[in-house]
Parts: C-alpha cells; sequence; structure tokens
C-alpha cells in the first residue's frame, strides 16, 4: 500500500523537490554512475552519426567534453571521427591542464547523447583528444569527460559552447542537476551514484540547504570553519578560501591550502591515539590491518574523530556539514588482498576543494538558475549529517580571499620611475608647443585687414 501511495505520488508532483523525492523513492535503485574509488564516477555516453558508446567522466570542476580519439594504453577504446558522418571539425587545437595531468587535441562538434538522462541528442563541442599524460588511468573504465562548469574556464576560450550550456539554451537557461554519490560498499571495489537533470525553474525547498555561487567559473562557494572533534581551526575564515573553494566532483579528496591543512592535521595528531607514520598522513602509504583483523566490524569512529565543514548560506548564516572517519579515511586493496585505509585529506596549491570525500553521502544539486550548491542527506553512501542554517552577527562575505597585492620589486620600482619623469618630459613640451603656437598665430595681428584699414585711412 505505501508502495502504490509513493508511486501514484511521482506522476502529480510538479517542483523540483518532486524530482528529488522521485530521484529518492520512485527509481531508488536506478544507477547511472559507476566507477572504482579513487577514479571518478562516470556515465554512459553516445557520440556522432551512428552512435559510438563510450563512459565519460562527470566533472564539475572542469567545462569541456572530451573523448579519447586515439589509441591509449590506459584505454579500450576510442572516438572514430571519421565514422561519425554528424562530426564536423574546427580546426582549433585545444589542450586543457589538471592538478594532475593534461590532454591535448583538435575541437570539433557532434551529436552527444547520455541514455540515462532520457533527453535527446544535443549538438555539441567535442575535443578529440590525441595525446594526454597521466589523464586516463588505469582500468578506471571511462574514455572520456563531461565538464559541468561554466563557460568562463573552457578552452582555448569562453566562445567553446559545453554539453551544458548547449542543454540550457535549450531550456531557457533555466537549469539545474543532480549529483548523488554513493559510494561502494564494504568489501566491493566498485561504487555507484546519480546522475539527474532537474530542467525546471523551481527553486530547491527544504530539506535543501543552498550556499550561494559567489563567482560562475568553477562552482565557488565560501567555507566558513573547519572542526576536527569539535575543535575549530584557529585561521581568519578567508585563510580556508584562500585563491578559492570549489565542488568538484572529479576530485577525490578533500583538499586545503597547505596552512589550514597544516592545522588540520595538527588537530588530528593531537586527537588520533593510533601511532600511524607520517607517511600515511601525507598519502605516500597506507595502512593496513592484520591479517587476523576483521574490516567488516572496525568501525573507524573508535579512532579517528568527525570533521565538520561550515559553507555560508547567506551573509548571516551558514550550515554545516558532517563527515565520520569512514568519509575521509578511504578504503583500498592492500597487498595480497588485505585490507587498507588511505588518507582522504591533502593540501593544495590551487585552493580548497570539496571533492567526492565530503560529496559522498549527500545529495548536492548544482542550480546555475538561482546561482547556489545546495547539500541535502542521501539514503546512499557514508553516513554523514546536516545541520543548520546557524545565524551569525558578522558578515560572512568576508570570508572570501582577497588577493594580496605582489611586491614590487627593484625593477618595477626603477621601471614606474622613469615613466613618471618621462610623463613630466612630455607635459612640458605640449605646454611649450601651445605656448608657441598661441603666440605665433592665435595672438598674431591680421595684416591683411591692417593693410586696408591703413589704405583706407590714406583715401
Amino acid at each position: 500500500m505505501i508502495t502504490k501511495t509513493i508511486i501514484s505520488y511521482c506522476g502529480r508532483l510538479p517542483t523540483l523537490f518532486a524530482i528529488l523525492f522521485i530521484a529518492t523513492f520512485c527509481h531508488a535503485e536506478k544507477y547511472n554512475l559507476f566507477g572504482k574509488p579513487g577514479d571518478g564516477y562516470y556515465v554512459e555516453t553516445l557520440i556522432g552519426t551512428p552512435p559510438q558508446s563510450f563512459n565519460v567522466l562527470v566533472d564539475t570542476g572542469s567545462t569541456n567534453f572530451a573523448i579519447a580519439a586515439a589509441p591509449f594504453h590506459s584505454v579500450d577504446s576510442y572516438f572514430n571521427q571519421s565514422l561519425s558522418s554528424s562530426f564536423v571539425t574546427q580546426h582549433v587545437d585545444v589542450s586543457v591542464m589538471y592538478t594532475q595531468g593534461y590532454w591535448r587535441g583538435e575541437l570539433g562538434n557532434d551529436i552527444i547523447e547520455f541514455p540515462s538522462l532520457e533527453i535527446p541528442g544535443i549538438r555539441t563541442a567535442v575535443a578529440a583528444i590525441q595525446t594526454s599524460h597521466n589523464f586516463f588511468l588505469n582500468g578506471s573504465m571511462w574514455q572520456g569527460i563531461l565538464g559541468l562548469a561554466y563557460p568562463m574556464i573552457a578552452k582555448p576560450d569562453d566562445k567553446v559552447v559545453s554539453w551544458l550550456d548547449s542543454f540550457a539554451a535549450l531550456n531557457n537557461f533555466n537549469v539545474a542537476f543532480l549529483l548523488e554519490l554513493c559510494g561502494s560498499k564494504d568489501g566491493e571495489d566498485t561504487h555507484v551514484g546519480k546522475f539527474v537533470m532537474l530542467h525546471t525553474d523551481d527553486t530547491p525547498q527544504p530539506p535543501v540547504l543552498r550556499s550561494p555561487i559567489i563567482r560562475e567559473w568553477f562552482y565557488e562557494i565560501l567555507l566558513t570553519k573547519i572542526e576536527v572533534g569539535g575543535e575549530s581551526v584557529k585561521l581568519p575564515c578567508h585563510e580556508l578560501n584562500t585563491r578559492r573553494t570549489i565542488v568538484d566532483s572529479g576530485t577525490t579528496n578533500l583538499r586545503l591550502p597547505e596552512k589550514v591543512f597544516n592545522s588540520v592535521l595538527e588537530l588530528l595528531h593531537k586527537q588520533v591515539a593510533q601511532n600511524l607514520s607520517e607517511e600515511f598522513w601525507t598519502q605516500q602509504k597506507v595502512t593496513c590491518l592484520h591479517e587476523d583483523s576483521d574490516p567488516h566490524h572496525l568501525d573507524l569512529r573508535h579512532f579517528f574523530p568527525n570533521i565538520r565543514l561550515s559553507l555560508m548560506q547567506t551573509e548571516h548564516s551558514y550550515f554545516t556539514l558532517e563527515l565520520e572517519p569512514k568519509s575521509y579515511i578511504r578504503r583500498v586493496e592492500g597487498p595480497d588482498h588485505s585490507f587498507c585505509y588511505k588518507f582522504g585529506i591533502q593540501p593544495s596549491d590551487s585552493g580548497s576543494v570539496l571533492g567526492t570525500v565530503v560529496m559522498q553521502g549527500f545529495k548536492v544539486v548544482f542550480n546555475r538558475s538561482d546561482k547556489t550548491v545546495g547539500f541535502m542527506r542521501s539514503l546512499c553512501g557514508p553516513s554523514v549529517s546536516i545541520y543548520g542554517p546557524t545565524e551569525v552577527k558578522e558578515d560572512l562575505t568576508k570570508c572570501a580571499h582577497q588577493p594580496i597585492s605582489p611586491v614590487l620589486g627593484a625593477l618595477s620600482i626603477v621601471g614606474y620611475v622613469v615613466s613618471v619623469l618621462l610623463g613630466v618630459v612630455a607635459v612640458i613640451v605640449v605646454y611649450f608647443l601651445i605656448k608657441w603656437l598661441w603666440e605665433s598665430y592665435l595672438q598674431r595681428p591680421d595684416w591683411s585687414s591692417l593693410s586696408q584699414s591703413n589704405l583706407l585711412s590714406q583715401e
């Protein structure tokens, strides 16, 4: 009876909340994202005419749609442009650098379709990858990447029309999408999730808590506080957002500016009683259980504290995501199929990045229409919590990173001095030139008129 009631509601509710409801209850068993832990989440795509089938990494930290278009050691198939009657080359070279790795290729366009999204194929820009380095991963099962960020970071420039922007143009630019990353179950070397397009102009309703996008390039939001085991990182909040803070499904770990990472690590050292090597904390080594240990009955909460990340909701309020150790102490397969763990937080020189370590266990709504990233608890994935909103008196927008002006070097100072002197000389020259013109021509008597006057007077 309850099941029938739920199904009957699935066809009635028109709002985005209804779509979230449907994604939770009506199609709870239908996953369209797959992959291996640490290798990202991929979705099936069809490219060209006739369609060629591939898997592409779902990445909110980039914009280009790119696919392997030549044989690679780590890729089991690649897109053959010559077999697609709808592929059009633009004869433009394109390359994209990532935190790790890069690719280069040729820009073109073709028909792209995602069968699981149940939307018609859309003609969009396609980068045909010809060379790469540390981009494709052995055994990852994906052959390309679907960038879902803003045009500003598209390569070679923001005139490249991404798949998401092509979709937005067909839907009056009222676009939002949901990523629900479920992680993997204990003992499994695969993970699953959902990618759902929410093509409506409705805004998310509670229990979705939303953080405003402060700059439309990456999905940049503001961290306001970090707590480890209830103890706050004692740094000004703008330090947490050094350079930027983004939500990035293409990054695995929680990445933090070095100063912030060191503060988090200091609190972990103080609260974790286990004797773990420094190589574990710097991700150079994993830590493994003894052969007689049972990982299924190991409760990491007995050894590691919870971590809380607070995100700005309004100028004077924030909400908090709480991660249990199972989120940031990642299970990996060790030698001889032993059970090992890897630290899922690392330092960053490109700002804070909320990767899949943070996203798993939540439904994350990327809403371009109201310029927010929303969070709510998922029914799958690691155990996480969300609290708030919490009201505060201070202005949380001050947590945004303010770039420091570079210190002028000696050569720069000399350059400025020379420029000023040349400017002064130019002003003096112009002054005397104007004075000469005035005295020579503008104040000079009109000799022709004077001659006429003299002639008249003589008569």
